[in-house]
């Protein structure tokens, strides 16, 4: 795992000092490498083939081919073997040298032959191009802005570096809509003005002579066959575990006592020491008690993180809207970040993750309300009565809105919206001034169905998660993770897996009382089902206690002279805080996300523009 950052350019720029800005993603060493109008940069975190020959920027033995690059290709040893009965010998036992080599082989045809996260780019001076490539699933970020007419590309793993560069700093209006629906925007927009994200699964090329751009994407679960392998789920599982579990430093696994963490812990090979979280939360020691059951089961190495922070409330939503970047509020970023803090003070360099098992074995609970429809309407229509009481209980108000919302919207890709983000169309409507940015989300979302409008609406969901909800987690985790430089794999997250659910019949991935048969089949046979089928409480923070703690006026005053008052509607902006704290209904999630709108806009920039693509 490392930092990546380089330009294409008639300026020439010293990329040491932009390295210092991903220092943290690769504390061990660091390289340049330089050629006319072309720069790469390298920060390390040794992870396979620890020497200083694997360093990077890596140059091919013919000094033909240099390449940069963020992440771990898993499947390298039988690369390798397989490129040494084609001639290639190798001077490491690094998985860089392997990619390179593949690269070499197979040109823009290499990743069929790749099973890893990863972000790289590959300078061939044989051709006078540069191949720019995000993984699979995304796992591995890759930010850009490329413009054309002045024949300039600057790229980086982290928009903390791109912005080292001369770019100016502009934020997109269109965005803010699109945010208020999600939490989140969908790839490749990032929230600011000509900075983007590579799609996951996608490569850029660029003839360096001509600057001619060639974008596509390399994998697509929409455009895929489904896989004619006869190997099982949990087959695949094993195989991926084993692959990911491969080190030759100290490795851990996140272990929460859920379903996710505890088929990975089940399958390891090894004693990996398991890592259990408790957070000084009610929910999170119940999990903790159950993590310590079940490890006794199943003869675990297990200890413990206890986090905590020194922040206020206040301080805490600040730091999140700092940290993030991309316009992503998710306050899980502040755990996700202390997690790997304490780990890396364990001496960890890698640790394991059940991160993407919800999107790919359909864990999700919104999942069984869009695959039983009729069901859940016939509910909706019984329950209508009650719904102002409802409302009113902090416990399930968030559910019951998104509820009603997402029944509501005849698109599907609007109405999916209702189950992700925190506000109604309605209150968005009212909330935000420039109403075209909503139109403009309508669109971009029917156009992100069309490849898969032919599948069922689970199906549908499913891909609107993997290149949406999904990819958000990914941003979040790999930058909370690698502020402390720790490797997070997601062994449950692969092509291969995904390839394998996604044509799956549906039958199979969940039923109206259980979501993520697959994984639980699986821990039957190891475990009491009371324990595999118990309410998992969720790696979510007390954001409740923490909206509470700051207060009404202290609220109302900082959101009172905030730029958001431009673009949102003010009045309905105070109608929400007040609304809460009357206990006339349960905006907590509402007030986080305006709050971390306006520090996420104040850290940024002032000046909001319309996107141009």
């Amino acid at each position: 795992m490392c930092g990546i950052v380089g330009y294409i350019s008639s300026t020439s720029y010293n990329l040491d000092n932009h390295l210092l800005a991903l220092k943290h993603r690769g504390p061990d060493s660091s390289g340049v490498y330089y050629n006319t109008q072309l720069g790469l940069g390298h920060t390390r975190l040794s992870i396979v083939d620890t020497g200083a020959e694997a360093d990077q920027p890596f140059i091919s033995k013919n000094q033909q081919y240099i390449i940069v690059f963020n992440g771990e290709i898993y499947n390298f040893k039988a690369l390798r073997d397989m490129l040494k009965t084609k001639g290639y010998s190798f001077s490491t036992t690094s998985d860089t040298e392997v990619l390179l080599n593949t690269y070499m082989e197979y040109g823009t045809d290499m990743f069929t032959h790749l099973d890893g996260m990863f972000a790289f780019t590959i300078f061939d001076k044989t051709k006078n191009v540069i191949l720019c490539a995000r993984d699979h699933l995304g796992i591995k970020p890759f930010y850009y802005h490329l413009d054309n007419c002045n024949r300039e590309f600057f790229f980086a793993s982290e928009l903390s570096a791109i912005f080292t560069f001369p770019i100016k700093k502009q934020i997109s209006k269109d965005a803010i809509a699109e945010f208020l629906f999600n939490g989140w925007l969908y790839e490749p927009d990032t929230g600011y003005q000509n900075i983007y994200k590579l799609h996951p699964g996608e490569y850029l090329q660029i003839e360096l002579d001509s600057f001619k751009v060639t974008k596509e994407l390399y994998f697509d679960i929409a455009t895929k066959e489904p896989p004619k392998s006869f190997t099982t789920i949990e087959d695949n599982i094993r195989h991926s575990i084993a692959l990911q579990s491969y080190n030759e430093v100290q490795i851990g696994n996140f272990f929460s006592g859920g379903i996710d963490s505890t088929v990975i812990a089940s399958l390891l090979n090894h004693k990996t020491k398991n890592l259990t979280i408790d957070y000084g939360v009610e929910s999170f020691k119940e999990d903790a008690y159950f993590a310590k059951k079940i490890a006794s089961i199943l003869d675990l190495n297990i200890g413990f993180i206890e986090i905590s922070t020194n922040m206020s409330a206040l301080e805490q939503i600040q730091y999140v809207a700092k940290s993030t970047e991309d316009l992503v509020s998710d306050f899980t970023f502040l755990a996700t970040e202390e997690i790997s803090q304490e780990s890396k003070k364990q001496d960890y360099k890698i640790m394991l993750s059940g991160m993407g098992a919800d999107e790919l074995f359909c864990g999700y609970p919104r999942y069984k309300m869009i695959h039983y429809d009729t069901l859940y309407r016939t509910m909706a229509l019984l329950l209508r009565p009650l719904y102002p009481i409802l409302k009113r209980k902090r416990s399930i108000a968030k559910k019951i809105d998104r509820f009603y919302a997402y029944l509501s919207i005849k698109s599907f890709g609007v109405a999916y919206s209702q189950l992700l983000g925190y506000f109604s169309y309605d209150e968005i409507n009212i909330l935000i001034k420039d109403k075209d940015s909503i139109k403009k989300f309508e669109s971009k979302i029917d156009n992100l169905l069309l490849p898969v409008k032919h599948l069922s609406k689970l199906k549908q969901a499913m891909y609107l998660d993997i290149y949406g909800f999904l990819s958000h987690n990914f941003m979040i985790s790999d930058k909370a993770s690698m502020l402390h430089s720790i490797e997070l794999r997601v062994p449950l997250a692969t092509k291969e897996i995904l390839k394998k659910n996604f044509y799956s019949h549906e039958t199979e991935l969940l039923s109206l009382k259980k979501t993520k048969l697959q994984l639980r089949k699986i821990l039957y046979k190891i475990l009491p089902k009371n324990y595999v089928d118990r309410k998992k409480a969720g790696f979510n923070p007390p954001l409740d206690q923490i909206i509470d703690s700051i207060g009404k006026q202290q609220i109302l005053n900082i959101l009172k002279d905030s730029e958001i008052n431009k673009y949102l509607n003010t009045v309905a902006i105070n109608t929400i805080i007040k609304n809460h704290f009357e206990n006339k209904e349960n905006n907590t999630y509402k007030i986080w996300q305006l709050l971390y709108l306006h520090y996420w806009i104040q850290y940024n920039s002032k000046v909001l523009v319309t996107q141009q693509k």
